[in-house]
């Protein structure tokens, strides 16, 4: 990126590249490389995941391009909000390819309140590859997709993704820092 301070909303940067713009409270959390869930629980109260959307769909093209997918190949979705104290904190959604839902990762099609990081940060065979930084205006579908918890519009939503591989095969978590969050963290 030649310019880091006029970065182009809701294309993914790798991490670093955005270090100028990310406030200096939030960096730490943006950049969490343990289960946010349980970084969340060391913040909150109470911590529960409620998930919205867990069946097969396909994935949108810069998940498709990231996880080298043909075009209108089924993939497994979950969609969930994390929510810290009654307060929606973060979106996530987790993109999951068909060769990588065999044996043991069958299960991840039945985690509903469950959280993700509770599966993935349990076994030390899995492999989290680097960051990724967006941040995502309104014309990006996981902004729209965070939308229902915002008062009103934001100009951006910071956001990081990141693959994770079973046995070789790759999973793709997008995580969307929603206002409340970001509200309890920069105070």
């Amino acid at each position: 990126m030649k310019n880091a301070t006029k970065p182009v909303f809701s294309r993914w940067y790798p991490k670093g590249v955005l270090d100028s713009l990310i406030p200096p409270l939030l960096k730490p959390l943006l950049l969490y490389a343990g289960s946010m869930t349980h970084h969340m629980e060391s913040i909150c109260h109470s911590v529960k995941i409620d998930a919205h959307i867990e069946h097969h769909g396909f994935a949108c093209r810069d998940e498709r391009q990231l996880l080298d997918l043909p075009y209108r190949q089924m993939v497994w979705v979950r969609e969930i909000t994390m929510v810290c104290d009654g307060e929606p904190w973060l979106f996530g959604r987790t993109v999951i390819p068909q060769k990588t839902l065999v044996g043991y990762w069958k299960r991840l099609t039945r985690l509903r309140s469950i959280p993700l990081g509770a599966v993935l940060f349990r076994d030390p065979n899995i492999v989290r590859g680097e960051y990724e930084i967006a941040q995502l205006d309104k014309h990006h579908f996981l902004y729209n997709k965070s939308r229902r918890y915002l008062e009103n519009d934001k100009d951006y939503l910071w956001a990081r993704r990141s693959q994770f591989y079973l046995d070789e095969n790759p999973l793709l978590l997008s995580e969307v820092f929603l206002p409340a969050m970001i509200k309890r963290i920069m105070k």
